[in-house]
């Protein structure tokens, strides 16, 4: 079942979901999976995104499973990535679905979505399990700044909103808690990948801000 994967019914799980359009074309997005029997999953992404489309025309996807913060930073931010497009060579064929895989992942996921439903700005999409797979990775320690850097993320894609809404306050609400992140990985990951995410996160957001 899910559980040997870290689903805990009733919580949500942080994971990238790679998708594909009709013609192929890749996507990938960090995204909240729950999963309450352990059996199938929902994913909730907002209806005016390409993972909802393409989940909507092409019917699969795969959950993968990684604690990389450089994977939620290009996937969550396009704009990082040359041409603002992620490159091809993130991606794997899948074993089960049409929809591409991450080759960086540490497990995989593979989905059929079985119902979609519709409710304010987001998409409820419920899936069945077709395929999963986890590759054997050695015991490693834990690191404070690997987890700020992925918390960073996801507060990143929320001032990007906040902003386009008018929502100043908000948003900078959310960039205090990326500083605040940021503090923290200074102290316990200098010079690292972690950092590095970060300070791109907030150069993003002075960007944003114009």
């Amino acid at each position: 079942g899910l559980a040997k994967y870290g689903f805990i019914p009733g919580a949500v799980m942080e994971a990238v979901v790679s998708t594909c359009d009709e013609d192929g074309r890749p996507n990938a997005a960090p995204m909240g999976v729950t999963s309450g029997d352990l059996r199938t999953l929902i994913i909730r992404p907002y209806l005016n995104t390409t993972t909802y489309r393409n989940l909507k025309v092409s019917r699969c996807a795969v959950v993968n499973i990684t604690l990389d913060p450089w994977l939620f930073y290009i996937t969550a931010l396009k704009e990082v990535n040359p041409e603002g497009v992620l490159p091809l060579k993130l991606f794997d064929k899948a074993e089960k679905v049409k929809a591409p895989r991450l080759k960086d992942a540490q497990g995989f996921i593979e989905v059929n979505v079985i119902d979609i439903k519709e409710v304010g700005k987001r998409g409820i999409v419920k899936c069945e399990v077709v395929y999963a797979k986890a590759k054997r990775m050695p015991a490693r320690l834990y690191c404070r700044g690997a987890y700020a850097a992925i918390e960073a993320v996801i507060h990143a894609t929320r001032v990007k909103e906040a902003l386009a809404a008018g929502n100043v306050e908000e948003a900078m609400r959310l960039e205090g808690l990326i500083k605040y992140y940021r503090d923290l990985v200074r102290r316990v990951s200098r010079g690292t990948t972690y950092e590095a995410v970060i300070e791109g996160l907030l150069n993003l957001i002075k960007r944003w801000r114009g």
